[in-house]
């Protein structure tokens, strides 16, 4: 005995690093003791030897006269407890006295190892579950403190503590040694094998346990936070607990039995992988591959006994269970994430069957005093059963009648919530929040490990579920109102950020106008009592209240709200170091979204931390939210041409962006733009839908070109290629997701024609002009095949999953895309014109149904259909789209379009002096802007349909009615706008003319000198949301002549047929007759006076792309069928339709720059203001021509082909 007393000190100080951890450990000192099985004594040896170890350890002020005394005493002989708890006899009473005393013990510790000394010193670890010196009291006590001394560190409190400092002090390092405790308690064998006797005392004397101690070894294996979650060990699930998860018993499953050997099996491996790393120290001195075999076996083993008291507590014991132990036990097993559906529904609804059962005692008896404490769950209780739901994602029976229950008693007994503490109210509120708004997830999934609920709810279970939680929170909003001065800051944070998750007062079906008023009251205290203390708010609060605000809506002016938010971008600029990614993003997205633009310093120091070195460590929802609060707040890089390697070359590029962020470091927004284009295109399969749109969408919206990061996004969404197997799709795109993504391509686009005009001259890039140089751009920038499939798989996937959700937004974001590419995919367009006139069927008022047309009577009227009103910019979008794509002239869209403009967008009619109805110029110019109304009227003559009501609505708009129309001066004083575009000049123009020749009943003109006095100049005028629709190719009062028309006007002097080019209508021949206002804006290509046969060379600019059938042609291997029609098909009105196989154009480079050569294409047809000029020039007498580009370059330069091809087209017009 004296030889292993020396031996144990010897090897009592080996300390072992186990990744960063400190683990102490001592050598494997041989026992000949017999009476024990193999390994016992060995680890309690073990054990012991480390105890010099753990005294220096202890802090100085912990009570170690209690531990001392056993310690003398260790030789003694042990009184054993197998009988404990059987009732009679002395030696239970001694016992049972040992035990309390040895309880006293525990309770008394203040520090993890000193708990873990009196279970050695006590004898418990000399043999299996305990050795009989433990019973089920003392274990539970064991691991209770030993949590309790992890999570609070130093329990003892300073001599001095009543000092303010020393206070403060003492917090400190309680949340130091809290640290430092469990990772200590983690990496002390002796704690393994106090689990290790738990396990085997809970398998062999399970009867002994009752509720209080269960729950309390539940809630400290939880505190200590060391058990694997479900994913990382699946859960051990009996046969009754299968069928109560999916409904379906499996042959094969877990008994109460074999989940007791698993235990025992677990217990023993962990005390065998403590004993070989003990012996690995004793001979090599060095740490081996056993350290971080026991400390993961110890991980397995708490999994195993919480499987374990989950199915003995469920199958046995939850009629005996008390409401704070079933309490305890929800937040237990949600903490470590071993949850599932059965047991949390068994334990939350026993919880409400003991405070049913309660509460009808105590009125039974009628003498008993109103205690709430005697008939009521206490309020942590309720706080924690909520909270446990919601972190655990358990949804089901339980989870809704739990809601139901608490939003009763709050509603039966007013004065209940008032004994809430301020965190129970805010975890209360917290867990609520989050149940609603993950329902949708929750219902989404089904599996077997109990994580959602198991069958939908319906829309009446969800509308009474959403009742009930509106009930608690409003109940709680009300406490915050009155007792937000008790409020700590993440208490305000969370119950604010509750609030803002459910929309309360803000969401129609639940909210009524107290929630409102109930809600600004909310504002004004959380604004005022968090403003005075924002410096003790963590980043993370402050975020979250700024979310809040942002999301319900709080109005930025409102001094309180200013301010508040002045105070967290004073915090972000003092503490931006600290801020997690999560909170960069949010708070950004807060400023943005309330429009706090002038706080430019605070976006600037938010985006630094978005930095190329830092950007890999930020979530993709982290990356969107802040480059879109950056964009929305015009946040933008000083130079936005740094990524346009398509219009200023790859090394011009180059050498701008390395200027920008390598050379000055303090362009912190171009570094977060590159940064997050950059993650995107690393990783883009980790980004959703929502958030990979939104970088799209910052881009477009801060007028920064990236032609890389747009090319390798439509890779990953339909492929390198047209057989690629391994895209994304669009599928999974909501319809904002398709609508904002094909609006951030053709914006995209758009950009390059408008830095083009901004700098005049680019000696890198030639384009064409208008139209043609949008889309000319964007197949430069990622290939005609790759945009043509894109937006065929936009309009595909739009189609199956069908246009009824699709809001009014969406539907004209999608179309405005289409047509300013000019692109064409006609089912897609078919079915947004059938949601465009059911809807506004199914919105205008009764009284004004009447002028609808006709067809209106045979509409069915569908319910599914998105009921919000579309808005003046949405109808305009729409109608441009369509005539830009000439698309819907059978349709009689507008029909539907102008009773719905004249009676419910914008009602503003009026009567002057008995006059015939016109319309308040004062009241439109609310609703449109000029172009708006500009395009809308263009559309008109485009499709050549004029409703009398939209057409003398958009002339008020325009011109101005009664004593005002006319005065451009008034007219642009009311719009704020400086004058008209001059496109939208020269669009009027062909309007006017459209109308004297097509509706000239209507007696509507153009006012004198239009042309002269209204256009404003060259201001470029652009709607809020980015939208600048080009309505011609180009200027039409400057004219040129393009390589192919002169080259066709060659052929026909060669076959001397008289003409003239460029011919400007209006200058002479009878044409001024034909219009009310001068003609000089129109011209044709190639003229014959005489005959008055016009020829219009079509090149690229004049056509539209047909996606039709394109994605499944595109993955074909079989060659395109030939659709050669027979030259009788072409008459005077009609579009030369394809003779050849579908081409797609090739990039060329010559001495001007980069150019797209676009070839025929089977799927083109003549755009909107090529139709329109070919209808008017046929109503003026003219007999017009086409020559479409792609036959022309067929020729190949053969002056002999040229020329009898030019013949043959004479001569088809003259027969």
């Amino acid at each position: 005995m004296i030889l292993i007393i020396v031996l144990i000190f010897v090897f009592s100080d080996s300390i072992i690093s186990v990744e960063g951890f400190v683990f102490q450990i001592s050598s494997y000192v041989k026992t000949s003791s017999s009476s024990t099985p193999s390994g016992c004594s060995s680890i309690t040896s073990l054990c012991l030897a480390s105890t010099d170890v753990e005294k220096e350890q202890t802090p100085k002020n912990s009570k170690k006269k209690s531990v001392n005394n056993h310690n003398n005493n260790n030789n003694r002989k042990r009184y054993q407890n197998q009988q404990y708890r059987k009732g009679g006899g002395g030696k239970n009473q001694k016992a049972l006295m040992k035990a309390k005393a040895l309880n006293k013990e525990i309770i008394e510790c203040t520090s993890p190892s000193e708990v873990l000394q009196i279970f050695l010193s006590s004898g418990a670890a000399r043999n299996t579950a305990g050795n009989g010196e433990m019973n089920s009291v003392n274990f539970s006590t064991s691991l209770h403190r030993l949590a309790k001394t992890c999570s609070m560190g130093i329990l003892q409190r300073p001599n001095n503590y009543n000092n303010k400092n020393n206070n403060m002090n003492h917090r400190q390092n309680q949340q130091s040694n809290a640290k430092k405790f469990r990772t200590m308690t983690l990496t002390d064998p002796r704690f393994a094998i106090l689990l290790c006797a738990v396990s085997e005392a809970f398998v062999e004397k399970k009867s002994m346990f009752n509720c209080r101690e269960l729950s309390n070894i539940s809630w400290a294996l939880a505190k200590i936070n060391f058990v694997p979650d479900k994913t990382s060990i699946p859960l051990s699930l009996t046969s009754n607990d299968i069928f109560k998860e999916d409904g379906v018993a499996e042959p094969d499953t877990v008994t109460i039995e074999s989940m007791d050997n698993m235990l025992l099996m677990s217990a023993k491996r962990l005390r065998e992988s403590v004993l070989l790393a003990g012996k690995h120290k004793k001979t090599t001195g060095e740490a081996s591959q056993y350290d971080k075999l026991w400390i993961s076996q110890m991980r397995i083993l708490g999994a195993h006994l919480l499987d374990a008291i989950a199915a003995h507590t469920q199958h046995n014991l939850l009629s005996k269970f008390k409401s704070q132990e079933l309490a305890n036990m929800l937040w237990s097993f949600a903490t470590v994430g071993r949850t599932r559906i059965s047991l949390f529904n068994d334990l939350v609804l026993r919880l409400m069957e003991n405070q049913t059962t309660q509460q009808s005692n105590n009125n039974n008896n009628r003498n008993q005093k109103n205690d709430y404490d005697s008939y009521k769950c206490k309020p942590q209780e309720i706080s924690n059963s909520i909270w446990s739901f919601a972190k655990a994602g358990i949804r089901g029976e339980g989870q809704v009648k739990l809601l139901h229950f608490v939003a009763e008693t709050f509603e039966e007994d007013p004065d209940y919530i008032q004994l809430f503490k301020p965190q129970e109210l805010s975890n209360t509120a917290w867990g609520v929040a989050t149940l609603l708004s993950k329902r949708a997830q929750f219902e989404s999934t089904n599996n077997n490990s109990g994580s959602v609920s198991s069958s939908p709810m319906t829309e009446e279970e969800a509308a009474e579920e959403d009742m009930s939680a509106f009930k608690i929170i409003r109940q709680i909003a009300l406490e915050l109102v009155e007792r937000i001065d008790q409020f700590k800051p993440q208490e305000v944070s969370n119950t604010v950020w509750a609030l803002a998750t459910v929309e309360f007062g803000i969401r129609q079906e639940t909210s009524s106008e107290e929630d409102l008023a109930l809600l600004n009251e909310v504002f004004h205290k959380a604004a005022v009592n968090a403003l005075p203390r924002l410096r003790r708010f963590s980043p993370q609060e402050l975020n979250c209240l700024g979310w809040a605000f942002a999301k319900l809506g709080a109005e930025k002016g409102n001094p309180e709200v200013d301010l508040l938010f002045q105070g967290i971008g004073d915090e972000v600029k003092r503490r931006y170091t600290y801020f997690s990614p999560q909170d960069v993003g949010t708070t950004l997205w807060s400023f943005a979204t309330m429009g706090y633009t002038e706080f430019k310093d605070v976006y600037n120091v938010a985006a630094s931390r978005v930095s190329l070195k830092d950007a890999p460590s930020f979530k993709p929802q982290e990356l969107s939210n802040s480059i879109w609060a950056l964009a929305t707040s015009g946040i933008v890089p000083p130079n936005t041409h740094v990524f346009d390697t398509t219009l200023y070359g790859a090394k011009t590029a180059n050498e701008m962006l390395k200027k920008a962020v390598t050379m000055d470091r303090s362009d912190t927004v171009t570094e977060c733009f590159m940064a997050v284009a950059m993650e995107l295109m690393k990783r883009p399969f980790a980004f959703k839908e929502q958030e990979l749109k939104d970088v799209l969408w910052s881009f477009s919206k801060a007028g920064v070109r990236h032609p890389l990061l747009f090319k390798k996004v439509a890779e990953h969404v339909v492929g390198e290629s047209a057989t690629s197997t391994t895209h994304r799709g669009l599928l999974d795109f909501t319809p904002q997701g398709i609508g904002n993504l094909a609006y951030s391509y053709a914006r995209q686009a758009q950009l390059s024609k408008e830095q083009q005009q901004e700098e005049q001259a680019n000696p890198s890039y030639s384009s064409s002009n208008g139209r043609l140089a949008v889309y000319e751009t964007i197949c430069i920038d990622m290939g005609e095949d790759l945009v043509n499939r894109l937006f065929a798989t936009v309009a595909d996937c739009s189609l199956r999953n069908g246009l009824n959700a699709f809001k009014p937004q969406d539907l004209s974001n999608t179309a405005w895309s289409f047509a300013t590419l000019g692109l064409l995919h006609e089912e897609f367009f078919s079915a947004i014109t059938d949601q465009v006139v059911n809807r506004i069927a199914a919105q205008l008022p009764r009284k004004s149904q009447s002028l609808l047309p006709a067809s209106s009577k045979n509409l069915k009227r569908n319910p599914s259909l998105n009921p919000e009103v579309f808005k003046p910019q949405e109808i305009a979008n729409l109608a441009w789209a369509f005539a830009t794509v000439n698309y819907g002239s059978s349709s009689d869209i507008l029909y539907y379009i102008g009773p719905y403009v004249t009676e419910k967008v914008s009602p503003c009619a009026v009567t002057y002096k008995g006059s015939p109805k016109e319309f308040d110029e004062v009241c439109i110019s609310k609703r449109f802007n000029r172009q708006e109304l500009a395009n809308i009227a263009w559309s008109c003559a485009v499709l050549g349909q004029y409703p009398e009501g939209l057409i003398q609505f958009l002339y008020s708009g325009l011109m101005g009615s009664g004593k005002n129309r006319g005065d451009h001066i008034y007219m642009e004083n009311l719009y704020q706008d400086q004058g008209l575009q001059k496109q939208t000049v020269m669009s009027l123009l062909y309007v006017q003319m459209a109308l004297d020749l097509e509706a000239a009943d209507y007696e509507l003109f153009l006012p004198d000198q239009f042309l002269e006095t209204w256009w404003g100049g060259n201001q470029q005028q652009q709607s809020d949301n980015g939208y600048n629709n080009i309505v011609d190719d180009a200027s039409l009062m400057e004219l040129s002549t393009s390589r192919l028309q002169t080259s066709v006007g060659r052929a026909f002097e060669r076959i001397e047929f008289d003409h003239v080019q460029e011919h400007v209508l209006g200058s002479g021949n009878g044409d001024e007759k034909c219009s009310s206002t001068a003609l000089d804006f129109l011209s044709i290509d190639i003229a014959n006076l005489d005959e008055r046969i016009g020829i219009e060379v079509d090149g690229p600019a004049h056509f539209i792309n047909v996606l039709d059938n394109y994605l499944q042609e595109s993955s074909s291997t079989k060659s395109d069928v030939d659709t050669e029609t027979n030259d009788d098909s072409r008459d005077k009105m009609s579009v030369i339709l394809p003779r050849k196989p579908r081409k797609t154009g090739k990039l060329q480079n010559n001495s001007d720059g980069k150019m797209w050569k676009f070839e025929y294409s089977a799927r083109r047809q003549v755009n909107g203001p090529t139709a329109l000029k070919h209808r008017l020039l046929c109503h003026m007498g003219w007999c017009v021509i086409h020559l479409p580009f792609w036959e022309w370059n067929t020729l190949g330069n053969d002056e002999s082909n040229e020329d009898t091809y030019c013949r043959e087209l004479l001569e088809e017009v003259i027969e």
